[in-house]
């Protein structure tokens, strides 16, 4: 029996999830939808939920006091393992939150190539502090003529894969993968999943720009989720929220530039 609570349709997986949480839910709670009428991800942005065409799922999991960092991130690492094994193909991590396929670029004020994205809240309720996780993958094209503008620079699971996704199927795996029946832990960003994101971090070696508008070489991701930068004036500095955008960098930059 599915572990998933489900609705062809719904306002939006995280709201749901959050509310079961209020109301007692454990970890491991799951909540799936066919569509969102009110997808979100970072910052309340809309997130382009169509009928059929994704995995659009929640589930509760354990708050580690002791290690609030990274959360978003070792559950992203943990989902593109998951996705390179079913598939066999590989993938990279954008910081802070998406899923993209190797080759992807900057174009104007956006990133080709995402294929998926994860969204943590808090999530209260009676018990011990849990987090709801917000997951969405696009598996198909949206179906029915015209397509969403915001899917421009949108991945597709199935046309990456080159073979036909069950979503149902999907689903369940990555419940099972976050929270085992044996045994559900918090996710955190530990030694080997951080080796896992270096090997797969988009950024890394790249110029971005900051909200602050600040331009800098990308070093690499930090244990507590950071992303280091190296700006134009050699300083180090850390980024800890917010969006990037693509930059230009001198012409001598390069990935070789990088230390860890």
């Amino acid at each position: 029996m599915s572990r998933i609570e489900f609705h062809p349709r719904l306002g939006s997986t995280q709201d749901r999830i959050r509310e079961l949480a209020r109301a007692g839910a454990p970890p491991g709670t799951a909540v799936r939808a066919g569509m969102q009428e009110a997808g979100r991800g970072r910052a309340g942005r809309p997130w382009v939920s169509e009928p059929d065409s994704g995995l659009w799922l929640s589930l509760l999991l354990p708050m580690d006091p002791e290690a609030p960092g990274g959360i978003t991130l070792a559950v992203g690492v943990r989902l593109a393992l998951l996705l390179e094994a079913r598939f066999g193909r590989p993938l990279r991590i954008r910081w802070p939150n998406d899923l993209h396929l190797p080759d992807s670029t900057g174009v104007d004020e956006g990133w080709t190539g995402k294929l998926g994205g994860i969204l943590c809240e808090s999530a209260p309720g009676p018990g011990p502090r849990q987090i709801a996780v917000g997951i969405g993958v696009n598996v198909r094209r949206p179906g029915g003529g015209a397509t969403d503008p915001r899917l421009a620079r949108a991945a597709f699971l199935e046309e990456w894969a080159g073979v036909p996704v069950d979503v149902d199927s999907l689903g369940e795996a990555v419940v099972e993968m976050l929270a085992p029946p044996e045994g559900i832990t918090p996710p955190v960003l530990d030694r080997p999943l951080l080796e896992e994101l270096h090997a797969r971090d988009l950024l890394r070696g790249r110029w971005v720009r900051t909200q602050t508008g600040e331009r800098g070489l990308a070093l690499g991701i930090e244990t507590d989720g950071a992303l280091r930068i190296r700006t134009d004036d050699g300083r180090e500095v850390q980024v800890v929220s917010g969006s990037l955008l693509p930059a230009d960098g001198p012409p001598s930059s390069t990935a070789h530039e990088v230390t860890r």
